[in-house]
């Protein structure tokens, strides 16, 4: 059974809509191998969510709602570029090579960190994009990673972005 229902979810419309079956385990492969076409969408989301670290980093606890952490392409494109970094960014930097984990232990650092870059997503964007139009979609990001550190303490689990 999968543990992460709304991405199986999504894997599973997914491979219907470009196979028109599903095979279970490995149903993003599936797709992916079966119509190309259809890999572009398999690949659009990085979620938010809250572990529970006793029982490992992928005990995913499904508890946020509104989980959308942007586009795959985003751990290079956005959470580990240039200007993220030079404002000190530690933890979202992390996902252009694996998914992250942030422990309860580092739940105060992790938003403070979503604070400031969400107080400069203006000018993130401008650096980025040559505008700030992006910079509404960064701060709904970034808020939506500082709620779920929120309840991560609240719960005394961890948050993790894949």
């Amino acid at each position: 059974m999968c543990v992460r229902r709304a991405t199986c979810d999504v894997r599973r419309s997914l491979e219907r809509r470009c196979t028109g079956r599903v095979s279970g385990p490995g149903s993003r492969r599936a797709a992916t191998e079966a119509a190309p076409q259809c890999a572009r969408l398999a690949r659009v989301t990085l979620l938010v969510d809250l572990f529970n670290p006793a029982e490992g980093p992928y005990a995913y606890l499904n508890a946020i709602e509104d989980d959308a952490a942007g586009f795959e392409s985003y751990r290079l494109r956005l959470w580990s570029a240039p200007p993220l970094v030079a404002r000190g960014a530690r933890f979202l930097p992390q996902l252009a090579h694996s998914d992250l984990f942030v422990f309860p232990e580092e739940l105060a650092d992790f938003a403070s960190e979503c604070r400031s870059l969400r107080d400069d997503a203006d000018e993130i964007a401008i650096t980025l994009w040559g505008t700030s139009d992006g910079a509404a979609e960064l701060r709904r990001y970034l808020d939506r990673f500082i709620s779920a550190a929120a309840l991560a303490e609240q719960r005394a689990v961890g948050v993790c972005i894949s």
